[in-house]
């Protein structure tokens, strides 16, 4: 269903989309046309609304070529409650084309573990992690999940980042139970050349020390180098930062093929409160298959 309101002069839209999920490539071409009956009329602008979540919503806007413009706080009524809603906009000037790559986290598997996209299941196990002493001590002062509701709001987020192309994040998991063992998320990705991007990892404390990371970090490294006539993103350059004495990261960097390239002095704030040197890393394409 595709709903739309015009501003009594015309000129600006409000269009929201309501599509199934077996039904995103029909309300494509459902909304397609009904965008440029509404430009065809004289509109300038148009306003595509969906609630936070609504993924089906927020492909069809993307598909169309919609510019993701942010989110706004309890603009969405839910319920009888208000919720956030993402925004984007066309105008009437626009291509019709994606304005950026959907960075797909796609299935892929290595030795010991399987990687898959981030779901509501990983909740407890992933809380766990954000929770555990050692991950509060190197990343306590970034901005990540550590209730229910936020790990809640995480997940509802979950396509922002892919849809924008910016990062892809991936769940680490158990082969055959799915149980989450730690994530790898790509960031960044939009830089200003579109061919590198940094790397970011967590890992379970009962998943330490059995190499599982590494494993996983191996394979999305390689589908981060692949072609994308291969499958893969087509970067040139991955990039890792690390704390002074953060060895077991250290370690993980080293064992993948990552270079130590440099170090910022007092830059690294860590949960207690203290400030060591961060120890940066690369990982070239040109390299990689060499360790």
């Amino acid at each position: 269903m595709i709903d739309l309101v015009t501003d009594a002069d015309t000129l600006r839209a409000v269009i929201t989309f309501e599509v199934g999920d077996a039904s995103v490539d029909a309300g494509v071409v459902a909304a397609s046309a009904r965008l440029e009956e509404v430009f065809a009329a004289g509109v300038r602008q148009i306003l595509w609304r969906a609630e936070v979540g609504d993924e089906c919503s927020r492909r069809v806007a993307w598909a169309c070529g919609f510019t993701f413009e942010g989110g706004l706080r309890g603009d969405w009524e839910s319920g009888g409650d208000l919720a956030d809603s993402w925004v984007a906009t066309l105008l009437a000037g626009d291509s019709r084309e994606p304005k950026t790559r959907w960075l797909e986290p796609i299935r892929m598997s290595a030795a010991g573990v399987e990687l898959r996209e981030q779901s509501a299941g990983d909740e407890r196990r992933y809380l766990e992690t954000m929770n555990d002493p050692e991950s509060l001590r190197w990343l306590g002062t970034l901005w990540l999940p550590k209730t229910p509701e936020q790990f809640r709001q995480m997940v509802a987020r979950r396509q922002v980042g892919p849809s924008t192309g910016s990062s892809v994040t991936w769940t680490v998991a158990e082969p055959g139970t799915g149980s989450y063992l730690g994530t790898i998320v790509l960031f960044g990705v939009d830089g200003i050349d579109y061919r590198s991007a940094e790397v970011g990892f967590r890992t379970h404390p009962d998943s330490r020390g059995r190499g599982l990371l590494t494993s996983a970090l191996r394979r999305v490294i390689g589908h981060a180098f692949a072609t994308a006539e291969d499958g893969g993103l087509g970067l040139e350059r991955l990039s890792l930062g690390a704390g002074d004495s953060n060895v077991a990261s250290q370690g993980v960097a080293r064992s993948c093929g990552f270079v130590q390239t440099g170090r910022d002095r007092r830059c690294y704030d860590l949960f207690d409160g203290s400030v060591v040197d961060l120890i940066r890393f690369d990982h070239l394409r040109s390299e990689f298959g060499a360790h």
